[in-house]
């Protein structure tokens, strides 16, 4: 259901707000499984779905990290290994979150694996500096708030 709210902004303001490619360009079931080995946490099934239907893209020119498809040691600009193993190692993220977004500003928005639901959905944690704040309960209603707030 919440995918399709985010389809429907996606139709609304699709010239300015929105730059996400389609299934075509989504990454393999073997590229997603070797990512989430790499940053040690499975990903959320509303990223999973993200990745199915639009394989990554931008929002407002701020990328949402997805999974390039290329040797993650090689990773540039929004692959998600390449941005999470980065950050993390730069001591701005802890082992524990996923990177999903960097923006502009410098927000840095990510999956906290300590805080998985139910539905196996993670919560969103924007970090500005070492502020941590809670922002969203799951990948999609990031996407949804992500897209109407800027």
């Amino acid at each position: 259901m919440k995918f399709e709210q985010f389809s429907a902004l996606m139709k609304m303001g699709q010239d300015q707000t929105f730059n996400l490619g389609t299934p075509d360009t989504a990454p393999s079931r073997d590229w997603i499984e070797s990512a989430e080995v790499a940053l040690g946490h499975a990903f959320p099934p509303s990223y999973l779905e993200f990745l199915a239907r639009h394989g990554g893209g931008e929002i407002h020119g701020d990328e949402i990290f997805s999974i390039y498809g290329i040797p993650f040691d090689q990773g540039v600009g929004g692959d998600i290994v390449y941005q999470t193993k980065k950050l993390r190692s730069d001591g701005r993220i802890g082992e524990v979150d996923v990177a999903i977004c960097v923006t502009g500003f410098g927000e840095i928005f990510v999956l906290d694996s300590t805080s998985v639901g139910d539905d196996r959905e993670y919560e969103v944690i924007r970090i500005v500096g070492k502020e941590r704040e809670w922002y969203a309960p799951s990948f999609v209603d990031f996407l949804l708030k992500f897209s109407a707030a800027n």
